[in-house]
């Protein structure tokens, strides 16, 4: 009989009527959603600009998520009506009614499964796929579609059959950086889009090998979101290494560029504040100057007229 694991499904979007929900839409209890979120939400943006699909695997303290997708509703679906969409029955025609939101606008989520690393037996993955988790999702989606109030719903866990891993199968192969502006980063040169469950697979084991070491990937990254992801390895989509680096380049020029804008701007301005308070110390010093001679002055006549009354009472004597 096979081993099995406690997978907690995750989700991650809008209803019809509401927004993102804070949290997750569901969640296991203890999970991280803070910690969580920074993943998801990187792996949503931009998602509808690189083909509408992005597959994801990652750690959340004690929890590593597997099966990750982020995708654009409509997109998904094509993708499984083509693949697996024989696994399903009315799921495929119902799930038309929830890919739009009350405003028309085009749904995105992100869903997978939560697996606690030390329940996981070394060199194993869940026996999960695109189907489960997309499964997963319309049955929650279906339940909470309409809702005009929402808050994070707790995750029941799914008792999930696993499978030995082939750790003859995939072997990931990076880009050289020269340029030392990935800085930990890592791009995958050997992502093969047929093969992203070999892919995904391998990132899981080894992350459940070595909890120290951080293996966590998001497929097709742009130039301009890659670096500063928190994702630490990731494919590329719609252009070549060289290309990639040449617009990261560009962006990080630019980037230097505006900050040493911003820089100067201050500078000028700190140097107004300081031309301003000059120039008004300097007024109420010629002010003070101008009233300190007009008391001398003063003072003066007061002292010859003095002295003049006492000059005149001694000749009138």
């Amino acid at each position: 009989m096979a081993d099995k694991v406690k997978a907690y499904p995750l989700i991650y979007g809008r209803t019809y009527e509401l927004d993102y929900i804070s949290g997750f839409l569901l969640r296991p209890d203890d999970f991280d959603a803070a910690v969580g979120t920074r993943y998801v939400s990187r792996a949503l943006q931009d998602v509808k600009y690189c083909g509408g699909i992005r597959y994801a695997v990652f750690p959340v303290g004690g929890y590593i998520v597997y099966g990750g997708v982020a995708c654009v509703s409509k997109i998904l679906l094509d993708k499984i009506r083509n693949g697996s969409g024989e696994k399903l029955g009315h799921e495929i025609l119902d799930f038309e009614k929830y890919l739009h939101d009350s405003s028309g606008r085009e749904i995105s989520f992100f869903a997978g499964f939560a697996v606690k690393r030390e329940e996981i037996k070394p060199g194993y993955v869940p026996k999960l796929d695109l189907t489960d988790t997309f499964r997963v999702y319309y049955e929650k989606i279906k339940e909470n579609w309409d809702a005009s109030f929402l808050t994070t719903i707790s995750s029941e866990a799914m008792d999930v059959e696993t499978v030995k891993y082939d750790e003859g199968g995939f072997s990931p192969k990076y880009y050289d950086d020269p340029t030392g502006l990935l800085k930990d980063l890592k791009i995958l040169e050997n992502y093969k889009e047929d093969h992203y469950q070999e892919i995904i697979d391998y990132y899981f084991v080894q992350m459940c090998k070595n909890p120290s070491i951080e293996e966590s990937f998001l497929s097709g990254s742009f130039s301009k979101e890659a670096v500063g992801s928190p994702f630490k390895r990731t494919s590329l989509y719609g252009l070549t290494f060289q290309k990639f680096l040449s617009e990261l380049e560009a962006e990080q020029k630019k980037k230097a560029e505006m900050q040493e804008k911003q820089k100067k701007q201050e500078k000028t301005q700190e140097s107004r504040v300081h031309r301003t308070v000059k120039e008004e110390t300097d007024k109420s010093s010629q002010g003070n100057s101008q009233i300190e001679k007009k008391n001398m002055w003063l003072g003066i006549a007061a002292s010859v007229l003095i002295i003049g009354i006492i000059i005149l009472a001694i000749l009138l004597m």
